[in-house]
């Protein structure tokens, strides 16, 4: 009887320490990040499309597709829609998913995003898996900052 007791106390204190943890999350393991290009193809293949900037996601980028891109958080739209303007000066719709913590970005700050792009018949938009301070190795792990609510 002792035994069952203390295993079920033991079992008890196990999952609680899991779900506690649970909102600790290593933002790399939840969002895969890669931020190199072509992080789909296998080693050694040349993708023949390459999209670096928003007018190559507006005129190349098939739904779906996982590409890079340089710019800044421009404005925030409401919700989980900023604006991103990439290094050209162009702009479009990113989704930053509510359920991550965005809070090492913030307005006009200098970042590389990874992105899947969302295409429908009257929308494109870019739905935000990684973003970084440009030029740094790995992400960091909220809400960007700088952005009045």
């Amino acid at each position: 009887m002792n035994k069952l007791v203390f295993l079920a106390l033991a079992g008890a204190l196990a999952l609680s320490a899991n779900l506690a943890s649970a909102g600790d999350h290593d933002f790399r393991k939840n969002h895969n990040c890669h931020f190199k290009n072509d992080s789909s193809m296998p080693g050694g293949f040349e993708n023949s499309t390459k999209i670096d900037s928003i007018a190559a996601v507006k005129d190349k980028a098939t739904d779906d597709q996982v590409v890079f891109l340089k710019g800044r958080l421009t404005k925030h739209l409401g919700g989980e829609k900023f604006e991103f303007t990439d290094t050209a000066g162009d702009t479009i719709v990113v989704k930053l998913d509510d359920d991550y913590d965005w809070s090492h970005v913030s307005k006009d700050m200098p970042i590389e995003i990874e992105a899947e792009v969302d295409e429908d018949l009257i929308k494109l938009h870019l739905d935000v898996k990684c973003a970084r301070p440009a030029g740094q190795m790995a992400p960091a792990s909220g809400a960007p900052g700088g952005f009045n609510k």
